[in-house]
């Protein structure tokens, strides 16, 4: 469970974004596999849209995201962009002008990066066509179940870590300070970028790997 909990309108606020952005990716994916499939197998170049938008996309995405709402911050410093995550509206409730905002920076940053990938794709259309082939070989006397594992298993799987990435990247950094986790509250004014979080998911879990590996060897040598 996350610390602080965002309340749920922001919570379906921050997954709206991700719902919005499924889609987009997901029908994205359909074009350039159909493109590129001419040549091979759909289903396969499919797989690999989602394998690269998972992998080297998510930091593309990063990137291209972030430099996006530096530019809005630099010229709009109480914009939209300026705090992702914050939908502040009136009596409390989430703006949907802010939230359309955020959105559409969102879906831009998701253009570029599969302009960026489908682009690498095609350029490398023979190797990884062959690649593709390969992989789903096994597969593909089989169309059902092939479609089952492409449009269902491998998604689901991949969308779980990329979907956690993600949210740390779309939902509001907590302030220094809160929770007293230390380090003081921000001065009027300054930004806490929404990747501290990202990073900090990313450190405690390596901190709790090491932390439990470090268990498993005391024990091992008592």
């Amino acid at each position: 469970m996350e610390r602080p909990q965002r309340p749920w309108a922001i919570w379906y606020c921050d997954v709206g974004k991700q719902l919005t952005g499924g889609f987009f990716i997901h029908f994205a994916n359909i074009l350039v596999s159909s493109l590129l499939g001419k040549s091979g197998d759909e289903c396969a170049w499919y797989f690999i849209n989602y394998l690269f938008d998972c992998t080297i996309g998510v930091g593309i995405v990063y990137l291209i995201h972030e430099a996006i709402c530096s530019a809005a911050r630099q010229l709009y410093p109480d914009g939209a962009l300026a705090r992702i995550g914050e939908y502040d509206g009136p009596k409390g409730n989430p703006d949907l002008v802010v939230w359309a905002k955020q959105m559409s920076a969102y879906l831009a940053s998701l253009l570029v990066n599969k302009a960026i990938v489908g682009g690498g794709l095609l350029l490398l259309k023979d190797p990884m066509g062959k690649l593709g082939d390969w992989l789903f070989r096994p597969l593909q006397p089989h169309p059902q179940e092939e479609l089952i594992v492409v449009m269902v298993l491998c998604p689901w799987l991949l969308m779980t870590v990329q979907f956690l990435l993600f949210d740390a990247i779309l939902k509001a950094t907590p302030k220094r300070g809160d929770n007293g986790t230390g380090g003081g509250a921000l001065a009027d004014g300054d930004v806490l970028s929404p990747y501290a979080s990202l990073g900090d998911s990313l450190g405690l879990a390596f901190s709790g790997a090491l932390a439990t590996s470090s268990d498993k060897s005391d024990e091992y040598i008592r």
